[in-house]
């Protein structure tokens, strides 16, 4: 997103948004210049996070594994897009999102890059099912660190982490070779379900976003905006209506803004289409003639 003024200056301009001054006003009369949309996220992410939400940042912001992961999984498993993702959790671009998406469903681990030193990179002869275990239990009973184990063991880092935390969530049994048979559940890590999840729902999603937006024309069906920025809305919500996540007679199609809109009044979640057609018809008796 790219920053046209200091801190100061953008919250003012918030400021006398929020204070009843139109959009169009301050490009007018106090010389604005940043696109509707573009300010309007501002606004929303000032009304999220506070100033923290439009302050300036860095481009070498860090986050965890786990945070990006966590986002993937809402994305995957909701019909939250990249631009309310990014404005819900403070991220400054949508890109970053998008990215991460793109990068986990194209089979490429979250993380980030930094060099590797030669115990991360080591390989060594394969271990047998009770080597494993051995290796484990050393490294638990003499309080060694993945990278001691690594080094006295002449195995990668990475394998001496998977196979601790396989130890420590599913005992013995998680170190068991499953190459060739497919992993029970239970076994599985949050990134392979996240990754079967993804196989078996990502593409019927898509399907039915696009089927809704082809059907309503690209358009608005509150406020009859053509085209931008686009949510195909659940009538009845994803998290409890099931067997209608895919039924396209269950989806209409929202831009961002009127979108945000129905969930700040009714909230995330149980949403009914009842809600919708009762926000729907207010929309229209406070659309001006």
């Amino acid at each position: 997103m790219s920053r046209k003024y200091m801190d100061k200056e953008l919250l003012q301009f918030i400021e006398l948004y929020l204070e009843g001054i139109s959009y169009q006003t301050l490009v007018d009369e106090y010389t604005l210049k940043l696109s509707s949309g573009t300010f309007r996220d501002y606004v929303k992410r000032y009304k999220l996070h506070g100033i923290e939400g439009i302050k300036s940042h860095k481009n070498d912001r860090r986050y965890s594994k786990e945070f990006k992961l966590n986002i993937v999984s809402e994305y995957l498993n909701t019909d939250h897009g990249p631009a309310y993702l990014a404005n819900k959790y403070n991220i400054p671009a949508k890109m970053t999102v998008i990215n991460w998406i793109n990068r986990y469903t194209n089979g490429k681990e979250i993380e980030r890059k930094s060099p590797i030193p030669e115990v991360y990179q080591m390989t060594g002869a394969k271990k047998s099912y009770e080597e494993k275990i051995e290796i484990v239990e050393d490294y638990i009973d003499n309080h060694l660190t993945y990278k001691d184990a690594a080094e006295k063991h002449q195995v990668s880092y990475n394998n001496i982490y998977s196979w601790v935390n396989k130890y420590k969530k599913h005992g013995p049994k998680g170190l068991e070779d499953h190459r060739g048979r497919g992993k029970p559940t239970e076994l599985q890590t949050d990134e392979e379900r996240l990754k079967k999840r993804y196989i078996l729902g990502k593409h019927t999603l898509d399907e039915f976003r696009n089927k809704v937006y082809k059907r309503d024309n690209y358009t608005c069906q509150v406020c009859n905006q053509v085209g931008g920025k686009l949510n195909a809305h659940h009538l009845d919500g994803w998290n409890w209506a099931v067997d209608k996540r895919f039924d396209t007679d269950n989806g209409v199609t929202l831009c961002e803004s009127c979108h945000n809109e129905f969930h700040r009044i009714y909230g995330k979640g149980n949403n009914t289409k009842e809600q919708f057609v009762e926000y729907h018809n207010k929309a229209i008796e406070l659309a001006p003639n």
